[in-house]
């Protein structure tokens, strides 16, 4: 077993890691990284692995830095399945064209500045056609309902949003479990995160590793408190 990471380790945004086991080479997650332009520039073009080895996918969620760069995947070569929840390909169907959409306008911005040098001008990331290319890979797997492809794997629900799953991976007599991003416990419309036994590998997302979040109750009243200040600067 063999877990590379190309993204999100020691910096936020642009998660990626590649599992390689037993032959079968395994992508999970393909996002952008978001920052200073010129480092997100590089950081995005750029795959450090080659695309062309990859097996499959496996994604977590929607959000954008987790998604965000699959259609740039595609645009170099990628073809294979990208296995993920049914909610969250319905989500990626509007996320990852508006995002193509976005890195359209942002080349069509730039290259009208450039113009003006006498510069090539440049190509957007990925394009809307890019985009729906990239919708015709996923494979919808309910929650936990395991799947065998080189390795098991199942999809369990990490409350964090609509269609958001922990990705649990069973290989070479080992549990690997990627959380994602988990959400909070006992928050309304969303169902607690699932919490898996015996696993031996934990691969977990930390960004808010180093702080508490405030009691979800007093929410509503800090809400309140908020919406209360902005109507009183507006009289």
């Amino acid at each position: 077993m063999k877990i590379e990471f190309y993204g999100a380790t020691k910096e936020v945004t642009g998660s990626k890691f590649l599992l390689s086991s037993n032959g079968t080479k395994i992508l999970v997650e393909c996002g952008l990284f978001q920052g200073r332009r010129k480092e997100a520039e590089k950081k995005n073009r750029e795959f450090l692995f080659d695309v062309q080895d990859i097996d499959y996918m496996l994604l977590s969620h929607a959000h954008i830095d987790h998604s965000g760069n699959i259609p740039n995947l595609v645009k170099n070569g990628f073809s294979q399945d990208i296995y993920t929840t049914p909610a969250t390909i319905d989500l990626l169907k509007y996320l990852l064209l508006d995002s193509a959409h976005i890195h359209e306008r942002d080349a069509e911005y730039i290259n009208k500045k450039i113009a003006k040098k006498g510069e090539e001008p440049i190509e957007p990331l990925y394009t809307i056609e890019d985009a729906q290319q990239s919708l015709t890979l996923f494979k919808p797997k309910v929650y936990e309902n395991k799947h065998q492809r080189g390795i098991n794997f199942e999809f369990l629900d990490a409350g964090h949003i609509l269609g958001s799953s922990e990705i649990l991976m069973e290989l070479e007599g080992r549990r690997v479990l990627f959380t994602g991003d988990l959400g909070r416990s006992n928050l309304p419309i969303i169902r607690n995160p699932k919490i898996p036994e015996k696993v031996d590998i934990l691969i977990m997302e930390s960004t808010y590793g180093n702080r508490l979040h405030k009691n979800i109750e007093n929410a509503k009243k800090v809400l309140e408190e908020i919406l209360n200040k902005a109507i009183n600067r507006n009289t």
